[in-house]
């Protein structure tokens, strides 16, 4: 199969029915506000007034806002951008792969990113994870290109894009670089220190312009980033997104056991039930769960195939490699070999985790995952002990994952019989025809189908931040836009990402009585200026107040018990089927 064919496969399974996924109104609001003004644009508002900012540098947005600008504001024009780039990558990919170790292995690489499922979910998700992905795999691709001819300005164009890795999904971005900088170590021949220290300094300042950019406008005029505790975006970054994601005091293991054990089974075997089962805690096997929305279906497989051929090839590669070439090919594999533990390390230990956070090492998986199989595909006693050993493992694991009631898995056995017959055919041709279609079929049928899934029940992993019933947001729009004329604010929000499809609704500005953990944002003599100057008329709370999340809870802060000890609770009035949801405040 050409790239051509691979780049048009992972196109369609990215684009396809694209505009029926469900979108999130968090980041969607914020890309509705960021145009209506370049102070919004450039730090990244989250509502139109430009008093609260999203948790994170705004260069993904920045995609978002020109695609909506051009095309249209809609689900499909805003995930437009995630699509282009996991389709490009695995283009990318390829090319990168095929300078160093061959073009077999770089089309195989490039076709384990393309159909691999949790990375055609995150690009077709919106919070544009991908464009992330694409820049870690532009950057080796760099450092292959530094490697071939040794100028400098590769080396540092590589670390230029690790550093807008960073501006896109700040930690996830750059899981790589450690493997970045191995391979740049080992391929550097002249001026090593000089060219480190400078390509260092290339990172540093492109990841931190957009933090620095910042400063330059005065405090009064930054927006509140939303995530962070004393209203810095720098916070934001390196605590909230950063430390906390790691080791947060909330781990995984403590949200699933506030769970019952019924939402920890599926109540099916289909790929879409157990992607609702919450993602397990953190553990060594926790790659290769069999429910979740980050199970084996998603991910699993292809990282099985990855350790139990690819890692062996890279072995065997860095072993058997030798002259100049072969000097590239070792740094190439070690670095890959290092980044694809790391991920590992990091994503079965991490205490927060999302799916789409393991982008920062799907390039890793698959570039692993493809050596393997092309590796495989040469005719030695080690490849075809690693390719029965590899075919056996795939089909009963596959067996695992999919169960009695699953036919599919069927296919992987099919086709890792068929990889293990060829081993013993005499024609040398027959052999390696037979051999790829048997390694196809049993490295590519479950994910192509797991694929089928995603896209037929459009599912994503932006998360619903911020979404609330239609009805709901019509019903609260119309009420407030009705007795709303003269104010200066549509509304006060407890929690300002629990109102994220009412800002993309009426687009007018809203303030926030809380930030991050329920800190208080929005003082009480300030609240209370505001609702006799007329310009804040309503509040929007999540529900009344219950003692035991009363340290927790928006709905508990000082302001907005404020407003419900002064304002009057019009939520029935308003339509809605809940009580202390819309309150009107009486201007004096």
């Amino acid at each position: 199969m050409t790239i051509a064919a691979v780049s048009v496969l992972a196109g369609a399974l990215r684009l396809w029915s694209l505009a029926k996924v469900p979108a999130d109104p968090f980041y969607d609001a914020a890309v509705s506000s960021m145009p209506l003004s370049l102070h919004n644009f450039l730090l990244g508002a989250y509502e139109p007034g430009g008093s609260l900012a999203i948790d994170k540098p705004p260069l993904d947005l920045w995609l978002q806002v020109l695609s909506t600008q051009v095309f249209g504001f809609g689900s499909f024009t805003l995930k437009l951008p995630s699509a282009l780039a996991g389709t490009a990558a695995a283009t990318v990919l390829y090319d990168a792969i095929r300078r160093v170790l061959g073009a077999r292995a770089g089309v195989a690489a490039a076709l384990a990113l393309a159909t691999l499922p949790i990375a055609v979910l995150t690009a077709r998700s919106d919070t544009v994870d991908a464009a992330a992905m694409l820049l870690s795999v532009i950057a080796l691709w760099l450092l292959v290109r530094f490697a071939a001819n040794g100028r400098s300005r590769w080396c540092y164009l590589a670390a230029a894009a690790m550093g807008l890795a960073f501006n896109v999904k700040l930690f996830e971005g750059i899981v790589g670089l450690p493997a970045l900088i191995l391979f740049g170590f080992l391929v550097c021949r002249e001026r090593r220190a000089v060219r480190l220290a400078a390509s260092a300094a290339v990172f540093v300042a492109v990841s931190l312009a957009w933090l620095t950019m910042t400063l330059f406008f005065p405090a009064a005029d930054r927006p509140y980033a939303i995530g962070s505790t004393n209203a810095s975006a720098w916070n934001a970054t390196f605590v909230f997104n950063g430390w906390d994601r790691i080791a947060g005091a909330a781990t995984q293991s403590t949200l699933n056991a506030q769970l019952p054990p019924s939402a920890l089974h599926p109540a099916n075997n289909s790929e879409l039930a157990r992607s609702a089962v919450p993602i397990g805690s953190p553990s060594l096997l926790r790659l290769l769960d069999h429910d979740g929305p980050l199970s084996g279906l998603r991910l699993g497989f292809v990282l099985l195939a990855a350790l139990a051929l690819g890692v062996p090839a890279l072995i065997w590669t860095i072993v058997r490699a030798r002259g100049p070439d072969g000097d590239i090919e070792r740094a190439l594999c070690a670095s890959l070999l290092l980044w694809l533990a790391l991920g590992v390390a990091l994503f079965s230990a991490m205490a927060r985790l999302h799916p789409r956070y393991t982008e920062g090492f799907t390039p890793a998986v698959a570039a692993v995952a493809g050596i393997g199989v092309a590796w495989a595909l040469r005719d030695g006693f080690w490849q075809r002990l690693f390719t029965i050993v590899t075919a056996l493992a795939l089909t009963l694991y596959g067996r695992y994952l999919l169960g009695a009631s699953s036919s599919a898995w069927q296919l992987t056995a099919i086709g890792a019989i068929a990889a293990a017959a060829a081993l013993w055919l005499r024609r040398e041709r027959a052999r390696g025809a037979l051999l790829a279609v048997g390694l196809g079929l049993a490295t590519l049928a479950l994910p192509l189908q797991v694929d089928a899934s995603l896209i037929a029940n459009h599912e994503f992993d932006s998360g619903v931040t911020g979404a609330m019933a239609a009805g709901e947001v019509r019903a609260i729009s119309a009420y407030i836009n009705a007795r709303s004329a003269g104010t200066r604010y549509e509304f006060a929000a407890a929690d300002p990402t629990e109102v994220g499809s009412l800002i993309l609704y009426d687009r007018r500005p809203i303030l926030s009585l809380t930030a991050y953990d329920a800190h208080e944002l929005l003082p009480i003599p300030r609240l209370k200026a505001l609702v006799a100057g007329g310009e804040l008329r309503f509040a929007v709370l999540d529900g009344g107040c219950e003692r035991r999340r009363a340290s927790v809870s928006p709905a508990c802060s000082p302001g907005a018990a404020w407003v419900r000890a002064h304002g009057t609770d019009v939520s029935r009035r308003a339509g809605l089927p809940h009580n202390h949801v819309l309150y009107q405040l009486r201007t004096r």
